[in-house]
């Protein structure tokens, strides 16, 4: 996924002023020397031929993954200091969370700002984004114009760019015959791992393209053509001029028949009339009843820790969970919520048991997040020393560490059946 740099930056400038080239430096807490970019391609219009420079007002520390290059050299993508976007107007934070988890985030209320939008493939690092509507900029009077041609030439380049990033993130591979013959029943854990990672490398790569695209006007089809898809999926005509021009090479991915893609990776869920007697009145066996009696004990577990999880966080006053994906916090939840919910993709579907291969690759991935879990909790640990937060993270290591061995059990009692 793309890294993302906003939150840290104290300042930062981004020279355009050599006709394709853009150079900048961005200066970030608690680094001693600023990142430097040297870019080949033009900003768009607003700023093109100029110098921006910004400030960010309420700069924080922030965690940037490991491996992020101090010089970043490599293609533009889109950078403006126009884009519109929509900000909402946070409220209180529990109206906010309760929202986004009801699938009302729409209705929001929201503004719409200029943002300022900086964009490039570094040749390491992959896609960088700096994105933020609170940043105070000053921009230079032009020393040199981009017309309406070079721009709309110098958009297709960012598309292509961007295509090529998800290439990589995707990594297409030619479809085995062998497994695609195989019914899922009959695939082994290596064959299930090989197809789950294949989809979340979709999965990763469609979110970004479509975060990226969110409020384009065509965002339907950009989309389809930075993640390979060249052609959409119905019979109405579509305007795209802005794809003509682009020298369409690849072939058409056909991933239809893969094996993996038969098993549902959600359990199935129980129809409103299950829920019902013969004479149409609701049953005392409901179906949240039903869920519940079926309910696998070790997911009933990863479900009960993970919501504890969040409790103790939210209790002990963490304020940069969900907000900075690479904070120890945030990725403490995410895994929390992985093996919450992969758990019961393949351990409560009821009467529709779920091939033991995939089970297995699904409770190695499990281990894997825990692992992820228990380290991201020992960094928090040296984050705050404080004694009831140490006490906290204390126990919630445990927990982790003793559900994990209740997967570890899980797999080898499986492994042992015939």
């Amino acid at each position: 996924m793309a890294w993302r740099i906003d939150r840290g930056i104290l300042r930062g400038e981004i020279d355009n002023t050599e006709r394709g080239r853009v150079r900048g430096k961005l200066w970030l807490v608690g680094w001693s020397e600023p990142i430097t970019l040297d870019l080949q391609g033009d900003a768009w219009p607003d700023i093109a031929g100029t110098k921006l420079t910004f400030t960010n007002p309420e700069p924080k520390p922030q965690f940037i993954r490991e491996g992020f290059r101090r010089d970043q050299q490599g293609m533009v993508g889109d950078i403006t200091a126009s884009k519109k976007a929509k900000v909402y107007v946070q409220g209180p934070s529990e109206d906010v969370g309760r929202a986004y988890a009801e699938g009302r985030s729409n209705e929001l209320p929201a503004v719409w700002k200029n943002t300022l939008y900086i964009e490039w493939y570094d040749q390491t690092n992959g896609r960088v984004l700096i994105e933020s509507s609170e940043f105070q900029m000053t921009v230079s009077e032009p020393s040199w114009e981009l017309d309406e041609d070079d721009h709309e030439a110098q958009m297709m380049i960012n598309l292509q760019a961007m295509r090529d990033y998800l290439a990589t993130v995707i990594q297409r591979e030619e479809p085995n015959p062998e497994t695609e013959a195989k019914w899922p029943e009959e695939m082994s854990e290596e064959e299930w791992e090989e197809g789950l990672q294949a989809s979340d490398r979709l999965t990763d790569a469609a979110m970004e393209a479509a975060e990226k695209f969110a409020d384009d006007p065509d965002a339907r089809d950009k989309e389809a053509y930075v993640m390979g898809w060249d052609q959409v999926d119905d019979d109405d005509e579509v305007d795209r001029p802005w794809l003509d021009e682009i020298d369409l090479d690849a072939e058409d991915e056909d991933d239809e028949g893969e094996a993996w893609k038969r098993a549902d990776d959600e359990p199935p869920s129980k129809s409103f009339s299950d829920a019902l007697d013969d004479d149409g009145t609701e049953s005392e066996d409901s179906t949240m009843d039903s869920f519940e009696r079926d309910q696998h004990p070790l997911q009933k577990r990863a479900q009960d820790y993970a919501m504890h999880a969040t409790d103790v966080l939210e209790g002990l006053g963490i304020e940069d969970r969900g907000e900075n994906p690479d904070h120890p916090a945030d990725v403490f939840c995410r895994n929390a919520y992985q093996i919450m919910g992969k758990l019961a993709g393949v351990l409560n579907s009821g009467s529709h048991a779920m091939p033991k291969g995939m089970i297995l690759a699904t409770t190695k991935r499990c281990m894997n997040w825990a692992d992820e879990g228990m380290a991201a909790l020992k960094q928090l640990s040296a984050l705050h020393p404080e004694a009831q937060a140490q006490k906290a993270f204390s126990e919630l290591l445990q927990e982790l560490a003793a559900l994990r061995e209740g997967i570890v059990q899980l797999r080898t009692d499986l492994q042992g059946e015939s």
